[in-house]
């Protein structure tokens, strides 16, 4: 995960699904892995100041480009790709407001969805936020997002000391490991010929690549 420079400073906190207090509640579906997380002060160009955003975000995220709406200065973006890399319209997001220790909880009712958001037409779904906190004293933000299902989670948003900072937090589906083609007499040839074809695509079109290329090496004596 790919996370902007004011990640650790603003105390913001990244739940791997698996840890999820409410996980219980969400199966089926591919996981939505974080893979960037950013802050922005409403300005789209390399910004130092405090929650300012990184070049490396404007080169990957510019508005007009990646995130439409880009350039509020209190809101939280959550933007859903497919296994692909494509946005995704109409995903549903969820944002919370807990305090970030419940997803470390064991009960899952601990956990309050305040809102949901479907995505727009460039993968992006966001709420407006209010709640201060102070980093500096080791707070969190009250607030949290994550898609619908099987999901990490970006914890501990907020406006650190009612600075007005946006947070913009990326997930992509995660292609899941494809089922065995064959067993351990796999020769070394066709061990190589799966893991190139394993690469990427969704776990149903990797399996047909690999079915497709062990037979084509089969037929041709491989």
């Amino acid at each position: 995960m790919q996370k902007g420079k004011w990640f650790d400073k603003l105390n913001q906190v990244v739940v791997p699904y698996e840890k999820r207090a409410d996980a219980a509640k969400w199966q089926g579906g591919p996981i939505y892995r974080l893979t960037h997380a950013f802050t922005c002060r409403g300005l789209w160009e390399a910004d130092p100041r405090y929650g300012g955003i990184d070049q490396w975000a404007v080169d990957m995220f510019r508005s007009g480009s990646m995130i439409d709406g880009a350039g509020s200065d209190h809101d939280i973006f959550v933007v859903v790709y497919d296994e692909t890399g494509k946005p995704m319209v109409g995903k549903g997001v969820l944002f919370f407001t807990n305090p970030c220790e419940a997803w470390a909880s064991t009960n899952p009712d601990a956990i309050t969805i305040q809102d949901k958001r479907d995505t727009r037409s460039d993968g992006s779904a966001t709420v407006p936020i209010f709640q201060s906190y102070a980093p500096d004293r080791g707070e969190h933000g009250a607030w949290s997002c994550a898609p619908l299902g099987q999901a990490d989670v970006l914890a501990g948003i907020g406006m650190p000391l009612n600075e007005h900072i946006s947070t913009y937090a990326v997930f992509q589906a995660e292609v899941a490991a494809i089922e065995p083609v064959l067993t351990n007499s796999l020769t070394f040839r066709q061990q190589l010929i799966v893991a190139q074809a394993s690469g990427t695509g969704t776990p149903a079109t990797i399996r047909k690549r690999v079915e497709e290329l062990l037979a084509l090496d089969k037929l041709m004596g491989g």
